[in-house]
């Protein structure tokens, strides 16, 4: 290569490692998706783990936010709360203010268990039970339950509710 064109080269490349860098790892993509009510404003680095560099900016369902619970009042323990909804599955932990994005789209299934109570409609939430020796919690989706309840889980705790209720809820 002549003398004059690596002095191109060397001259150009200061330029495009700082770009390359910026498209990398810190130019976001970002997304918005709405179903049955949801709706989700989030983003995330393009060419790193999702998980990791999700930001949720905005999620509400029919229109109102969906607040971060209080999981635990105790400062020690540091619980997550998983939430399986129509546009995602979102996590917080017991010592955050927001949700990340775990999984971009929808997990849940169809109805598959006997018809939701009157009382359950009332009260916004029935229990599913977890564990070995039980189905898959979004198996357990009772018929009628409304479209736009979520699968709320912790370690302790698996709700099909109403999004709305979350943080009236004890975990």
């Amino acid at each position: 290569m002549p003398r004059i064109r690596k002095r191109y080269v060397l001259a150009v490349l200061p330029l495009l490692l700082p770009m390359g860098f910026y498209c990398a790892c810190v130019d976001r993509a970002h997304v918005h998706t709405q179903q049955d009510g949801w709706d989700a404003h989030f983003s995330y680095v393009r060419l790193a783990c999702h998980v990791c560099t999700g930001r949720v900016h905005w999620l509400s369902c029919n229109g109102r936010p969906v607040p971060v619970p209080r999981l635990f009042e105790d400062p020690t323990r540091n619980d997550c709360l998983t939430l399986y909804t129509p546009v995602g599955m979102f996590e917080t932990w017991s010592r955050e203010n927001s949700y990340h994005l775990y999984i971009e789209g929808s997990l849940l299934k169809p109805a598959s268990r006997p018809t939701i109570t009157p009382e359950e409609l009332e009260r916004g939430y029935y229990d599913v039970p977890i564990g070995e020796g039980y189905a898959d919690p979004l198996d357990q989706r009772k018929q009628g339950t409304p479209g736009h309840w979520c699968l709320a889980y912790t370690h302790n705790h698996c709700r099909w509710l109403d999004p709305i209720l979350i943080d009236d809820l004890t975990w």
